[in-house]
């Protein structure tokens, strides 16, 4: 069930922004909305999870609690086309700003356009973009650290994070595999 409601929440991201030019969507949060990626998520609660929901499999990084998740992706089984959400710190964004979402390991670099969208069940900011291919993930999850990276509003202000790989597995190849078609 909880699955379901991160697959939903990706899939209707797009629709909540359709809307996203006018002053409404560019409300900043809630001050009560706390960053979410935190300095060093690598604690033994916070790994990788793989399920594969009705809707097709979805890919995260966080506790089990799927409202903790840092890091998300999702596609419909054979579409071929990866859906991505990482979520941000609220201080640095406005709902409805145009993002570059950066997922980086070593020299594998994989760069998403995508918008900051606004979590209503977790209270937080999310930044959600979608690219084709399943198979170019595959390099950013080779070795022991991925690092992802959002931009803020201000010229310099970069949000790095940083996730272990440790706990990945072929978590990542069957990702891949079913999102293409090939699973």
């Amino acid at each position: 069930m909880r699955s379901f409601a991160i697959v939903a929440a990706m899939l209707l991201a797009p629709l909540l922004l359709a809307g996203g030019a006018d002053a409404q969507a560019r409300e900043r949060l809630p001050k009560a909305a706390a960053p979410v990626i935190a300095a060093n998520p690598a604690t033994p609660s916070r790994l990788w999870h793989y399920v594969h929901t009705g809707e097709g499999p979805v890919l995260r990084f966080g506790s089990p609690r799927e409202d903790q998740s840092t890091l998300a992706f999702s596609c419909a089984a054979g579409s071929n086309v990866v859906r991505i959400v990482a979520y941000a710190d609220a201080k640095t964004m406005l709902r409805g700003d145009a993002a570059r979402l950066l997922l980086s390991n070593g020299k594998a670099r994989l760069e998403i356009a995508g918008t900051a969208f606004a979590d209503p069940k977790a209270q937080r900011l999310a930044v959600g973009g979608t690219s084709r291919g399943a198979a170019q993930f595959l390099e950013v999850f080779r070795g022991e650290t991925l690092i992802v990276e959002l931009p803020g509003r201000k010229a310099g202000a970069i949000q790095k994070t940083s996730l272990p790989l440790k706990t990945l597995g072929t978590k990542a190849a069957q990702f891949a595999a079913l999102c293409s078609g090939k699973g």
